[in-house]
């Protein structure tokens, strides 16, 4: 019944079960009706997946470092899948490489959904000066830099 969606299914799969006297429960053959099961639920599948998009991420911080700064050679040497880690850097989060050297940081907006277990790198992406806000760019230092996307894994965040 089912068959299909857990085939396909990449991160989470839901599914939900029917109550008695619905009539696409009613129309099963009955021995493709659901059946009870007393499993508990295996807390080992309670991840989460957070992957940043544009609105969480600064996306002008490389642009305003100078060129000679650590930032730059750190993200050219990055590629997808490479370990990062976040750091609470006041109200956002640095983002540093695997050996402590911040490759970015998450915008204002950015809220953080999961406990982290594991950051790693989705994409990085090439940003230019010309592209940006004509308001920023008195700020910018760099013609064009890269700029980091993490993709984020954990339990999910209790409230409060």
């Amino acid at each position: 019944f089912c068959y299909v969606a857990m085939r396909r299914a990449e991160e989470t799969l839901t599914l939900c079960a029917f109550a008695p006297g619905q009539p696409l429960l009613d129309a099963l053959r009955p021995d493709l009706r659901p059946q009870t099961c007393d499993l508990a639920a295996d807390p080992e599948l309670d991840v989460r997946y957070q992957t940043l998009g544009m609105p969480d991420v600064d996306l002008s911080f490389a642009g305003r470092q100078p060129p000679g700064a650590p930032i730059h050679a750190a993200t050219r040497r990055l590629e997808a899948g490479d370990p990062l880690s976040l750091r609470v850097d006041r109200e956002r989060y640095a983002i540093l490489d695997r050996d402590g050297v911040v490759v970015g940081r998450t915008s204002k907006n950015f809220r953080l959904e999961v406990e982290i277990e594991h950051c790693e790198v989705a994409a990085i992406l090439t940003r230019y000066a010309e592209d940006s806000d004509p308001a920023y760019l008195s700020s910018l230092h760099c013609p064009q830099w890269e700029l980091v996307v993490p993709r984020l894994q954990g339990r999910p965040r209790r409230a409060g």
